[in-house]
């Protein structure tokens, strides 16, 4: 059995040093110690290096006049996020690994002064095992050490030539100063243990008839035999649960359970936004293990052609649940230039105002990040469609998506974490390749929007 323990609910401090001087820990020249150059300080997470720099009153705040300039040093330092793992807190022997949903954006994990793992990407999820050197009963230290951050594009550049995937906005856009933001956006938790079963992706659907909800777990089960499965389902309008049972054979596989005749999920001013709450179990009934706690929706999306429209033009009519709705929505860029600092009211202010102006689709820029799981939330709830784009965007001089090896290969790794994060909420309804993408130059100089024809 596997146990979560969430590694915000505890102390940490933040510092800095000279890039690498914390590996080399002494002068070669005079075997002094080398110390950090800032710190330590109080930290608070999630959060970015800037956020408790500006609390302790060492930079100031970059939205007001030309302080963002003054800010960019914190760029060319590594920073280091510690913490201690008390005595006794993990056993000998036991397994540990670090989840982390949000790094930004590259470095190292130590446990007291040994290097146990690397990371690298801002936007995908990073499982580190902490290995025997956490796993002795003792007190430690768990240090995350902060590479200098990439110098990735801002709104001007080549869009061919975008590698790294830390959010474009960062580096300044026509609506942005620089400020480009090192630490925690998401959350950071110890494994100890080893679990039975894996969720890796869920998600539900809806009939074209809107007579049948569907249901679809995929899951490994890490056991030799199998093991029972139990999904809850709840409507939120209240009644008596349904509950699903089976068996899990060993390995990966998929489940798929129905619901007949369920409550729809309709967008803002077109219905009610019905959802589900839905718990999966696996193992016996006295050693039940919850695997996945989270509210679903059921509904129907398909694109419909336009009266009159030509026959090979694409089909931009929107109907959800049978019924066309008129799309009208907002840009959501990152609602602060300091990602890392979760600020819920002023989701709920924004999210709120565009539901009561009549919104109805929200449209997550690809310059930005994967919006968190709390908007998500507040989307579902409120009945606002969400269309998400992968991580790409127009860069002026040239808006071609990437064809190489070498930045395909993560954004793919990105994009499937993504799907597999945000699938499951009723408010997604469009993943897009990213924003304002183009094909390159033909022979007389025009462009075009880029299709699935992309290579």
């Amino acid at each position: 059995m596997m146990k979560k323990a969430n590694l915000f609910n505890r102390s940490w401090k933040l510092q800095s040093w000279r890039p690498h001087a914390w590996f080399l820990q002494n002068s070669a020249e005079t075997s002094a110690l080398f110390c950090p150059e800032h710190g330590p300080y109080d930290a608070v997470l999630p959060g970015s290096v800037q956020t408790t720099l500006l609390r302790h009153g060492v930079i100031r705040d970059w939205n007001v006049g030309l302080n963002s300039l003054d800010c960019e040093w914190v760029e060319h330092r590594h920073w280091e996020f510690v913490t201690e793992i008390k005595a006794g807190e993990i056993q000998t022997g036991e397994s540990v690994s670090l989840s982390a949903d949000g790094l930004d954006y590259s470095g190292w994990v130590l446990v007291d002064d040994e290097i146990v793992g690397t990371f690298c990407g801002a936007l995908k999820r990073h499982e580190i095992a902490l290995g025997d050197a956490i796993a002795d009963g003792q007190k430690h230290r768990l240090r995350i050490i902060f590479d200098l951050p990439p110098e990735e594009q801002g709104q001007f550049g080549f869009s061919s030539q975008s590698k790294y995937f830390k959010p474009r906005y960062s580096f300044s856009w026509d609506w942005a100063v620089r400020f480009v933001p090192t630490g925690i956006w998401d959350s950071l938790s110890l494994l100890i243990g080893k679990p039975s079963v894996t969720l890796k992706n869920t998600y539900s659907r809806l009939s074209p008839d809107l007579i049948t909800g569907t249901i679809t777990l995929r899951l490994e089960n890490h056991l030799s035999t199998a093991t029972p499965l139990l999904l809850v389902l709840h409507n939120k309008k209240g009644g008596a649960p349904v509950e699903y049972e089976t068996e899990l054979e060993p390995g990966e596989q998929e489940k798929v359970f129905h619901l007949q005749q369920p409550d729809l999920w309709w967008p803002n001013r077109y219905g009610d936004p019905d959802l589900y709450e839905m718990e999966v179990f696996c193992g016996t009934q006295d050693q039940r293990t919850s695997v996945f706690k989270g509210e679903i929706g059921f509904k129907s999306v398909r694109w419909l052609p336009c009266e009159g429209a030509p026959e090979n033009a694409r089909s931009l009519l929107c109907e959800v649940n049978g019924r066309t709705i008129f799309m009208q929505g907002v840009n959501w860029t990152p609602v602060s230039l300091d990602y890392p600092d979760f600020d819920a009211a002023r989701y709920d202010q924004l999210i709120e105002l565009y539901h009561e102006m009549g919104v109805n689709v929200l449209r997550v820029w690809g310059g930005g990040y994967l919006e968190r799981e709390y908007f998500y939330q507040k989307c579902d709830e409120l009945g606002l469609l969400v269309w998400q784009e992968f991580p790409l965007s127009s860069s002026g001089c040239e808006n071609y998506a990437p064809v190489e090896e070498a930045a395909v290969s993560p954004l793919c790794e990105v994009a499937r974490d993504y799907v597999r994060r945000r699938s499951h909420h009723a408010s997604l309804f469009l993943w897009c390749g990213g924003n304002e993408l183009q094909t390159m130059k033909d022979l007389e100089g025009k462009t075009y929007p880029l299709t699935e024809n992309h290579p």
